[in-house]
């Protein structure tokens, strides 16, 4: 699958940040709505693979993680190349951090991809395992 791709690279500096992090976020969830080109369905949880998924279009956007001690590490986000730039990775991460805190899990975010996310939406912030598993 071509596209933007993400992997263990260095992450952003929210990892600077959360020695002082101690004060989690409260308060609902924001709405991850959107205006974007085509057919989108709902981020599925695909266990079997350990991964979530956006079908956009007939084509899968993907983030994938292990689990572990009541964590999600994510490791990897991909886009497909003609999705890019329409807001379908945010959506992605979006839903899936949705699913994590239904579920009271904690994540870890190995991938720069969902780091970024997660420093761009400090919100989400309290999700942040701080004693990382791995």
């Amino acid at each position: 699958m071509a596209g933007r791709r993400c992997g263990n690279r260095a992450r952003p500096q929210l990892f600077d940040k959360l020695a002082g992090a101690q004060d989690p976020r409260a308060g609902p969830i924001f709405q991850r709505e959107g205006v974007f080109m085509g057919e989108i369905d709902k981020v599925e949880h695909n266990e079997g693979e350990s991964r979530y998924e956006l079908n956009v279009d007939s084509q899968v956007a993907i983030a994938d993680y292990k689990r572990r001690d009541g964590a999600l590490l994510f490791t990897h986000t991909q886009v497909p190349a003609a999705l890019e730039g329409q807001g379908i990775g945010s959506k992605l991460i979006g839903g899936a951090l949705q699913d994590a805190r239904s579920k009271g899990l904690k994540v870890v975010p190995l991938c720069a991809f969902v780091a970024a996310y997660l420093e761009r939406h400090p919100e989400e912030q309290d999700l942040l395992a701080v004693d990382a598993p791995g």
